[in-house]
C-alpha cells in the first residue's frame, strides 16, 4: 500500500464516520432542519475531502506525503474523540453538544491548511 492510498483510505473512513455522526444525531423533525443536516454533514467531510484530493499533489515527495499521513490520522482521531466524547460517552447532555459540529472541521481545516503550507515547503526542498 502506497502513502497514497493510505491517505485516501483513511481520509475515506474519517469522512464517512464523521458524516455518519451528523446523519445519526441530527435532527430529522423538519425540511430545514434536514436542509441544515446536509449543510453540516458537508462542512463535516470538508478536511477529508481536502485531503483526498490533495493526496496525489505530493505524491513525488515521500516526506511530504509522510506528513500528510499522519496529519489526516490526527484530524481522524481528532473528530473520532471529540464526536464519541460528546454525543456517545457524555453523563450530561447539553444544549450545547451540537456546536462539536462546527469547531471541530474549523479546527482540522486550519491545521490541514498549515500541514499543505508545510508539504509546499518540504517538496520544494526535497527535490
Amino acid at each position: 500500500m502506497t502513502l497514497t492510498s493510505a491517505i485516501r483510505s483513511i481520509a475515506l473512513l474519517g469522512g464517512l464516520f464523521s458524516l455518519a455522526i451528523v446523519a445519526y444525531y441530527g435532527d430529522h423533525s423538519s425540511l430545514l432542519m434536514i436542509m441544515l443536516g446536509l449543510v453540516f454533514g458537508a462542512w463535516v467531510i470538508a478536511p477529508f475531502v481536502l485531503a483526498f484530493k490533495r493526496a496525489d499533489k505530493f505524491a513525488d515527495s515521500f516526506t511530504a506525503n509522510a506528513v500528510l499521513l499522519v496529519a489526516i490520522i490526527a484530524a481522524a482521531a481528532l473528530s473520532l474523540f471529540a464526536y464519541w466524547m460528546t454525543f456517545i460517552d457524555n453523563p450530561a447532555p447539553d444544549a450545547q453538544d451540537g456546536l462539536v459540529f462546527l469547531f471541530v472541521p474549523l479546527y482540522q481545516l486550519i491545521g490541514m491548511s498549515l500541514v499543505f503550507w508545510g508539504m509546499g515547503w518540504i517538496s520544494k526542498w526535497t527535490n
